[in-house]
């Protein structure tokens, strides 16, 4: 018995923690961005800054006509210093195509007089996203077309940014001060277009996951980089996402742009971010993207990114040996056992979760396992209910309209099913690691195929 109530004592503390923290990161993240809801007064702007805004694609025939259209509209007014180059690749050579993505483009700019529209073609059958970027902005930069006030902004092919994001970039800029910034997603661009079947609400609930994880996780830790507190700010890690991303090109440039050597490159640029002093802005608009449409692409999606916090070990022997002349740093050490720390914990959320919901079940009789239920249900049911609920607003977060939405079958089954995603999510990161020692023992070079759909 004694040993049944230490277990249970052990599991409150830790539901109970992440429970309250995470909700009362949730609930901040939503009034962080419902105050900010506002419209922009761009009279007194940054004069100096330009946006180059790379799109990297790859198979992106379906996805890539609609975003042209969609960024070239909300850059209309500032289109004299705003630029869009979707960045296709030879590599889509490797997979037959009766229609390449780079000739949807070349049409598309042909048949839409876009003149702010452009295609840069990586000409290379091998490497990824950072080599798609990384070509571009060398290209960019050996044509002479950069100034010290330019950002370098990325975007994905499905990307739908608020329509007020460079607003506030111009606004929030007045000061010259070079920043970078993030906007997080929200994934519910296809959210009503998942259905209501079983299948349906699971994809639903994979679609909350990850928006949740944007607004409990995100958005608050790259806050903590702009506190007034020296401590907190110097040494809280932060994540730069793939998209959304807005980074001065003189700093991108002096960090060595986006890896190449690694599976993803975005938490590794967050990474050398924070460790070489500079903060990470959240932009108070988010950027609504599309939701993977199969189970296995969800399941495949968080497969690969895992790679990203599993490697802070690395990012922190990389920034050591080519930053510092092999010289330890305190402030990188921490930030890399908070990388760990993520990485640990998104591994054992799920195990430790399904042990949690077992063994208070086999001991309900105890009043402490009554408590162990209701703070799992702070954990996940309830977060994904306060989504759910929170939905049209959200939205608006995304688009600056209004749009009504309400299905009671996402009342009723998100929230419950958000127990079984949180235990499905952590499997694929075991799957990561073991891939990893394959890779190593073996010498075997693990490529990264398209997450998304």
């Amino acid at each position: 018995m004694e040993t049944t109530k230490l277990v249970l004592i052990i599991l409150i503390f830790i539901f109970g923690f992440q429970g309250i923290r995470t909700l009362i990161a949730l609930l901040y993240s939503l009034f962080f961005l419902e105050k900010n809801q506002k419209v922009v007064n761009v009279s007194n702007r940054n004069k100096k800054v330009r946006f180059f805004i790379l799109i990297p694609c790859l198979n992106e025939q379906n996805n890539i006509k609609g975003t042209l259209e969609y960024l070239n509209k909300i850059c209309k007014p500032i289109e004299d210093i705003c630029s869009i180059y979707a960045v296709t690749t030879e590599k889509e050579k490797n997979i037959l195509n009766e229609v390449y993505t780079w000739d949807v483009i070349r049409n598309e700019i042909s048949n839409k007089s876009y003149h702010n529209v452009f295609n840069l073609h990586y000409p290379k059958t091998e490497g990824g996203i950072s080599h798609q970027l990384n070509y571009a902005i060398n290209s960019l930069r050996d044509q002479g077309v950069f100034n010290e006030f330019d950002y370098i902004v990325i975007y994905n092919a499905d990307s739908r940014p608020h329509p007020d994001t460079f607003n506030y970039i111009l606004n929030d800029s007045i000061d010259y001060d070079l920043k970078i910034y993030q906007q997080y997603s929200a994934v519910l661009q296809n959210f009503k277009e998942l259905g209501n079947s079983v299948n349906g609400l699971f994809l639903k609930t994979f679609a909350v996951f990850q928006t949740r994880f944007s607004l409990a996780h995100e958005i608050p830790r790259s806050m903590r980089t702009l506190s007034s507190n020296t401590l907190v700010s110097e040494y809280s890690n932060a994540h730069c996402i793939g998209h959304g991303f807005f980074i001065p090109f003189k700093i991108i440039e002096s960090l060595g742009k986006f890896s190449e050597n690694t599976m993803t490159e975005d938490l590794f640029l967050g990474f050398l971010i924070r460790s070489t002093g500079h903060a990470i802005k959240p932009i108070p608009y988010l950027e609504n993207i599309i939701s993977p449409k199969t189970i296995s692409s969800n399941l495949y999606q968080k497969y690969i990114w895992y790679w990203g916090p599993m490697y802070y070990p690395y990012y922190y022997w990389y920034y050591k040996n080519n930053f510092l002349n092999g010289r330890n740093s305190f402030k990188s050490f921490v930030i890399m056992l908070q990388g760990i720390l993520s990485a640990t914990a998104w591994s054992f959320s799920g195990p430790i979760l399904l042990f949690g919901l077992i063994f208070a079940y086999l001991n309900i009789h105890l009043f402490m396992a009554k408590i162990l239920f209701f703070l799992i249900f702070i954990y996940a049911p309830l977060q994904y209910l306060v989504i759910v609920y929170r939905f049209e607003d959200i939205i608006r977060y995304t688009t600056g309209r209004h749009a009504k939405y309400f299905n009671i079958l996402d009342y009723v089954f998100v929230p419950i099913l958000s127990v079984l995603i949180i235990i499905v999510s952590s499997l694929p990161t075991f799957v990561s690691m073991f891939m990893e020692v394959y890779s190593i023992t073996f010498g075997k070079k693990l490529t990264k195929n398209k997450t998304e759909n």
